[in-house]
């Protein structure tokens, strides 16, 4: 049995992170910002694998919360993080405020740094621990949002910086680039009048995939494997997990 943190794991990818790592039968601290979230999660978990699941609300571009979370859950080493902590802000130059730019960055980006610092005396403990960082195929890609893409890349950037600098700790740092997969942030996004709007748009997009559509499952599923000791002479990597779309 392992011990991982899963920022943002309380809706979207980081969600499904947390399933799958429950369903492995390893221990989990799911980090979310909304109660609802949070509750949604700890009912939608088997009563078999809620001993494993650690909840706790808060907000990670806030430094003391991020030092304050990383104590929950049982103590000792950390065998991973995952980093889905995410938000969306539409526009371009002209229309971002720096209200929006700020928040957007903050959320994207900040937390990552926040958590990741704040945990990394708890990942060196584990012998072998991989963090990965949830990135976009906008940090390659220019998408509708400026302060996404932006956010994103530097994400990107984030994961090689730190993979050179925690390869010391036998500590291993990776992103993957999703494509366009359903998930509640882009339908809170405001890039849409409705549901069948967002509905048409995730068609629209699929078209674009050579692999058509994708899911959270997919996600999910490159993470674990980065996380896991089938990638451990892999460190430094940006993933594409977009069913060919940055090929097309």
């Amino acid at each position: 049995m392992n011990r991982y943190f899963v920022a943002g794991g309380t809706s979207g990818i980081g969600r499904q992170c947390t399933f799958e790592l429950l369903r492995r039968g390893d221990e989990v601290v799911a980090i979310g910002r909304g109660d609802e979230h949070a509750e949604d999660l700890r009912q939608s978990v088997p009563a078999s694998l809620r001993p494993l699941l650690t909840v706790v609300v808060g907000d990670l571009t806030d430094v003391a919360t991020a030092r304050q979370v990383v104590t929950a859950g049982n103590p000792g080493p950390v065998a991973g993080l995952v980093n889905s902590v995410g938000c969306i802000s539409v526009g371009g130059i002209e229309t971002e405020t720096p209200e929006r730019w700020k928040s957007t960055i903050a959320t994207n980006l900040d937390s990552a740094f926040n958590i990741t610092q704040a945990l990394l005396p708890r990942l060196r403990q584990s012998s072998g621990s991989s963090i990965v960082n949830v990135s976009s195929i906008c940090s390659r890609r220019p998408c509708e949002s400026l302060s996404y893409s932006v956010s994103k890349a530097a994400l990107d950037m984030f994961t090689m910086h730190l993979a050179k600098d925690l390869a010391r700790y036998s500590i291993r740092v990776n992103s993957v680039n999703p494509g366009v997969v359903k998930t509640n942030l882009q339908l809170g996004s405001g890039l849409f009048e409705d549901k069948a709007a967002y509905e048409r748009w995730l068609k629209e997009m699929a078209a674009l995939h050579p692999l058509g559509g994708g899911s959270v499952e997919d996600v999910a599923s490159a993470v674990l494997f980065l996380l896991g000791r089938g990638s451990t002479w892999i460190t430094g990597t940006v993933l594409a997990v977009d069913g060919g779309r940055a090929v097309a």
